[in-house]
């Protein structure tokens, strides 16, 4: 399992990023992991939708051809985020998508740095490139 993160999800989706061959190789190289998100870190992403349909058309192109899936989003984890957010100075979007590959001792893919950095403190594993 893969938790993407926001920062991935746009490089994959703009050609015109600088990481969006490397997010392409790390989605070709990975094509058999499940891959979920945070919904926050989706709402992130829809925040550059020009209209309710592009959102719409971005939610459907997710859902079928990267498969996707939104994980449900859990009042027990508030604690976590807000102690993530505290001790790091992380953005709560960027915690969140930590915290959830946390708890489901799952990979997180970013071009954060300095969510990275606080992921693999955790002992998590990060794809930051297609090896």
């Amino acid at each position: 399992m893969i938790v993407c993160d926001t920062s991935f999800l746009i490089a994959f989706l703009e050609p015109s990023d600088f990481h969006h061959a490397t997010a392409v190789a790390i989605l070709t190289a990975h094509s058999t992991e499940q891959l979920v998100i945070h919904p926050i870190n989706l709402a992130e992403l829809f925040v550059g939708a020009r209209s309710d349909a592009e959102a719409d058309s971005l939610a459907d192109f997710l859902a079928q051809n990267l498969r996707l899936e939104i994980l449900t989003l859990e009042a027990s984890h508030a604690r976590q985020l807000g102690r993530m957010r505290r001790e790091t100075g992380l953005k709560l979007p960027d915690c969140c998508a930590v915290v959830a590959a946390a708890q489901r001792s799952a990979s997180v893919v970013t071009f954060d740095e300095r969510q990275a950095k606080v992921a693999r403190d955790l002992g998590l594993t990060v794809l930051t490139d297609a090896d």
